[in-house]
């Protein structure tokens, strides 16, 4: 079994990591939510409708949620 480890970021480390392929942002926020602001690059999954098979393929990248 995986050993999973839950860690604060902050938005500036989020940013950072994002930028150079360390993460993948998962946003879970609701459609109308993200359409006011959404995050470059984010995955929208939202939690209303959450379904771990609907986040892509990390591709060795580390997976943060909003």
């Amino acid at each position: 079994m995986a050993d999973h480890k839950v860690h604060d970021l902050m938005p500036d480390e989020v940013s950072k990591g994002m930028a150079e392929g360390r993460y993948l942002l998962v946003d879970v926020r609701e459609p109308n939510e993200v359409a006011v602001e959404a995050y470059p690059g984010g995955a929208v999954v939202p939690l209303s409708a959450f379904d771990p098979n609907s986040i892509p393929d990390p591709q060795g990248k580390q997976v943060v949620d909003r």
